[in-house]
């Protein structure tokens, strides 16, 4: 949360298996970094606490995931 709210980007996406790097969590990493690398602004929004798309300004700063794109949005959401 202090990260965000000193203007840092990150995605949260609490995942069965612990620690484990499973498929799943592979999988949306590598869509977040490529949307990252590609330098694009982020017009999808998720929050952490309720797991839901919402506006931009409709999330606190500490709780906005940068979902960059649809399919980024589609797997956060599962």
């Amino acid at each position: 949360m202090r990260y965000r709210g000193q203007g840092g980007s990150l995605l949260f996406k609490p995942l069965p298996g612990g620690h484990e790097l499973g498929d799943d969590a592979k999988t949306i990493a590598r869509e977040w970094l490529m949307a990252v690398l590609a330098g694009g602004e982020s017009w999808i929004w998720g929050e952490d606490d309720t797991m839901l798309v919402k506006e931009q300004d409709d999330i606190e700063v500490e709780n906005r995931n940068p979902l960059y794109t649809r399919r980024l949005a589609e797997l956060w959401q599962r």
